[in-house]
């Protein structure tokens, strides 16, 4: 391990020289131009779509994103329709791709104390790469925008805390706090049961800290997680909760306590929503948790791994929340625009499932206090679930058949081949996880 991690030091301080291609238009509805940077910096390379509405002189908004683990820039793009979407609302896609010579299953290296600060690391190569970005072409600097899955989700927080004033709003998917994990190890406990190694609340005056005066500002954040997922906890999502409404409010947002609750269903899955607003109406955070969804992007592409068709749009949530909170809708009747007067003449109308001034309505079916809400992590009504778990070393998991194939180097990776680990398993089932159930 201590070999590799010298090669990955030696690899990350080598700048590559830039290598540039040109790809011919991708899809019949995503009829832009995608450009390929083979070698960026640090081995690290991406792609980006142009949409066919750019004009030069004509600033766009800028969406990064962060794919996940075992994953390529090409397969997150593929999976989540972002460039189709793109195409359709004339924005600019950035896709970062981590290298296998910095991390051999193509994780973004959030957990690592190198890229948990501003103007090192991963995060600076990414804000490189959006600099080149707004040097190349126009772009608006006030809607520039990131979101990531899984690892990429981390990483994607890690930006956002470190550099408030690169980006206008942050969406991680199935992501990971900044400092829940600062190390290997305790990355895997920040995964699942979602442990924190800093405190969500004190690792984000870590961050605003070394962000000069002159650049701080608030980081609207929207959040995806499915419930039930066996990777990332859902815990690690609302550690982001926690952590961001911290960072705002540290950067001058006044935010309440108690957030809207409302709740829907989408594509075949059911969803519960919490929204916590400024004193100006305005969404700060926002926590999607997705019933049935595992460690999957919702709403996109299903035949590409890590993605599920059933759901929400993420990317077009995503998509709708940057641009309101960039001042980008302009729609007066936009149903989430939080200065849209959707009854003026009814303050408490019960029905309105996004009326910011009924928090509290005691007949309200979403009342945020009911104990049976569904995105309550706490609910005591929940059945206790039953398992039991195995401890061995990696090889001993996998011969005896409960590590998958495709999943026997993220172990090895982290455990070694001796390292010992628990091996769960819910008791009625023939699934083994690394993760622990709840109980």
């Amino acid at each position: 391990m201590n070999k590799f991690k010298l090669i990955l030091k030696s690899i990350l301080v080598v700048v590559m020289l830039f290598t540039l291609v040109l790809v011919p238009p991708i899809t019949a509805d995503a009829s832009g131009r995608e450009i390929v940077v083979n070698n960026f910096s640090g081995g690290r390379g991406y792609r980006l779509f142009i949409p066919s509405g750019y004009t030069p002189g004509d600033a766009l908004p800028l969406v990064v994103m962060l794919h996940g683990c075992a994953q390529s820039a090409t397969e997150f793009r593929d999976g989540t329709r972002m460039n189709q979407l793109a195409e359709q609302e004339n924005f600019i896609v950035l896709y970062p791709e981590q290298s296998t010579a910095a991390n051999s299953t193509r994780c973004w290296n959030w957990f690592e104390p190198a890229h948990q600060r501003r103007g090192s690391g991963e995060p600076q190569i990414i804000v490189d790469m959006v600099r080149r970005v707004q040097s190349d072409f126009t772009v608006n600097a006030d809607a520039v925008f990131v979101s990531g899955l899984s690892a990429g989700g981390g990483m994607a927080v890690n930006l956002g805390v470190l550099y408030p004033d690169v980006f206008a709003a942050v969406a991680p998917f199935a992501g990971i706090a900044y400092q829940a994990g600062t190390t290997m190890m305790n990355a895997f406990q920040a995964m699942s049961p979602g442990n924190t190694a800093v405190a969500p609340a004190t690792a984000a005056r870590n961050a605003s800290n070394q962000v000069p005066a002159s650049g701080r500002s608030i980081v609207p954040t929207i959040i995806f997680h499915g419930a039930p997922d066996f990777t990332v906890a859902p815990r690690a999502s609302e550690n982001i909760v926690t952590q961001m409404l911290e960072y705002n409010r540290i950067h001058g947002a006044t935010i309440g306590n108690t957030p809207e609750t409302r709740s829907g269903s989408a594509n075949g899955l059911n969803y519960s929503v919490q929204t916590f607003r400024n004193s100006n109406g305005d969404r700060m955070v926002e926590f999607h948790r997705i019933t049935g969804l595992g460690h999957a992007w919702s709403g996109g592409n299903g035949s590409i791994a890590h993605t599920d068709n059933r759901g929400p749009n993420a990317s077009l949530l995503a998509w709708e929340f940057f641009q309101e909170v960039a001042g980008l809708d302009g729609d007066p009747v936009d149903p989430i625009d939080p200065v849209d007067p959707i009854d003026p003449v009814d303050p408490i109308d019960p029905v309105d499932p996004i009326d910011p001034v009924d928090p509290i309505d005691p007949v309200d079916p979403i009342d945020p206090v009911d104990p049976v809400d569904p995105i309550d992590p706490v609910d005591p009504v929940d059945p206790p679930v039953e398992f039991i778990y195995v401890r061995a070393n990696v090889n001993q998991h996998s011969l005896a058949g409960r590590i998958p194939a495709g999943r026997f180097n993220h172990y090895f990776m982290i455990h070694g081949p001796m390292g010992a680990f628990n091996m769960y398993q819910v008791v009625g089932t023939n699934v083994w996880t690394s993760t622990r159930p709840s109980n």
